[in-house]
């Protein structure tokens, strides 16, 4: 008997059985770039170890640059929306101020 024999059986990388792996969901990336890394695990519930490698599987770098991009997007908005609203507010203010002081409010 040779020692090649002996050996035990060699897996590949994805571990001993790839077939019963999970997988991926297909609204994992755009749940990634939307909700990020918490909001995958709440919405999937899956380990760990399973949403890196969905991770990997969507992408990786390209998904985590999306992200990056969408969050800068979501700043940009929230900024717009701040200064609108300041300007609303300035503008009722002024508004209120150019109202004689006797003059009844309809």
């Amino acid at each position: 008997m040779d020692s090649d024999d002996a050996s035990p059986p060699r897996y590949p990388s994805t571990g001993p059985r790839p077939h019963l792996q999970k997988a991926c969901p297909p609204a994992f990336a755009e749940t990634f770039v939307r909700w990020g890394w918490r909001g995958v695990e709440r919405a999937f519930g899956a380990r760990t170890d399973i949403n890196k490698r969905w991770l990997t599987h969507c992408g990786g770098e390209k998904l985590q640059q999306a992200r990056l991009r969408y969050l800068g997007r979501l700043k940009t908005l929230r900024a717009e929306q701040a200064r609108r609203e300041a300007a609303k507010r300035r503008y009722a203010h002024a508004l209120h101020q150019a109202i004689p002081e006797g003059m009844p409010c309809l």
